[in-house]
């Protein structure tokens, strides 16, 4: 059993914005993609027999939430196998009440692993996220613009699709109205005088704008239409969802026998400062009142390990964090290890061979750790990822 079928594949054409990363990897005969295949399945191999195995198979099937969560799973454990870890995956029955991994170091410590995706704000598969991108695809397929590229400001909260062959005969007869070296000269002159066409119907509000293409893109064929997509803007604090998440897991398997470990992927790219916010609150500054010229730097208090003076989620005994872990990059992945304060259990030593971020009377340390490349055995891999 496997995750892709060893067989022939044609497919050259970009993935589309509404396909599933399974399905496009499934199809295509790049090479990248055949070696993204190749190393997925070489995971899978090692991933021990049983429903565990199963319910990876299935969350690749799923969507892409789903694949990245079962890639993760795979990735931890090849990470703590290559590190001299005993790794046993829960099954499935039990996943209601265990955590994903009982992992026994080569010093005898033990402790539950429990991993978790924090996808990026757009890529998680809300029902306005996969209109947009239905429409988006839509639109590439119908439209012919060999002269211009298209720009898209996505604004509004649409209720339902809209008509993609309505709106593609509007925007098609726009386009054909435009004259090419006009647009060109204006173009040269200010990149931002561009025409533009406004739809709104139904919660969509949708800028194009034309884009005129260089001489050597005219004469492409194949190239999408539609070259960029820009989003309504949206506030992302990276640090308080990756705290939720801390919350989340450390609650819900009630008192862990054995530490608890949370392993955090966040897709997005964040800073250790972040990490930090997540864990003690955000960094201010405390002035003399009088002088306004003499202070110190403390945190707010209001992270996933504490909650003003008072420790929180201590059923957590620490938290392992991977920045941006993609199927294509996981040896340069970033990532670090953050014990509790004061932790149920007291945290594996074994973990900090991690860059650790520790704290102790009140002050954080941060503590230079091995990289992923130097703990996983990357000679198993048919391609080098990163």
């Amino acid at each position: 059993m496997c995750l892709f079928e060893d067989k022939t594949r044609n497919r050259k054409a970009k993935m589309q914005h509404s396909e599933s990363l399974h399905a496009y990897l499934d199809s295509s005969c790049e090479e990248k993609s055949d070696l993204i295949r190749k190393n997925c399945n070489e995971l899978y191999s090692i991933f021990p027999e049983g429903e565990g195995k199963k319910h990876i198979k299935g969350l690749f099937l799923k969507n892409n939430e789903g694949l990245f969560s079962g890639f993760f799973e795979l990735f931890l454990h090849k990470l703590f196998i290559d590190m001299d870890c005993e790794v046993k995956p829960i099954q499935t029955k039990e996943r209601e009440n265990t955590p994903d991994f009982l992992i026994t170091t080569s010093l005898g410590e033990r402790f539950y692993l429990e991993a978790k995706v924090i996808m990026q704000k757009g890529e998680e598969e809300s029902a306005n996220e996969r209109m947009q991108r239905v429409v988006y695809d839509t639109l590439n397929r119908k439209i012919n613009s060999p002269d211009f590229f298209i720009k898209l400001k996505i604004r509004g909260h649409p209720r339902s699709a809209p008509s993609g062959t309505k709106l593609a005969g509007k925007l098609q007869q726009w386009i054909d109205g435009m004259n090419y070296d006009d647009v060109l000269e204006t173009y040269n002159i200010n990149k931002r005088n561009v025409p533009t066409y406004n739809y709104d119907d139904d919660g969509w509000k949708i800028e194009f704008s034309l884009i005129p293409k260089s001489i050597a893109a005219r004469s492409k064929e194949r190239i999408s239409p539609l070259g960029m997509r820009v989003h309504e803007p949206r506030w992302e604090d990276t640090s308080e969802r990756i705290s939720k998440a801390i919350e989340e897991k450390a609650s819900k398997y009630g008192k862990p026998k054995h530490p608890l470990i949370i392993a955090l992927n966040m897709m997005s790219m964040i800073d250790t400062e972040d990490f930090i916010a997540a864990l003690y609150g955000n960094e201010g500054l405390v002035l003399d009142k009088d002088s306004l010229s003499e202070g110190y730097l403390t945190r707010d208090g209001n992270g996933a390990y504490t909650r003003g003076p008072r420790y929180v989620n201590t059923r957590a005994s620490g938290v392992m964090l991977f920045i941006n872990l993609r199927l294509e990059n996981f040896l340069n992945c970033p990532a670090m290890f953050a014990p509790h304060p004061a932790p149920d259990f007291p945290c594996p030593t074994f973990l900090r061979q991690f860059p650790t971020v520790s704290f102790n009377a009140g002050d954080i340390t941060i503590e230079i750790g091995k990289s992923i490349k130097e703990l996983i055995k990357i000679d198993s891999f048919t391609w080098n990822p990163g």
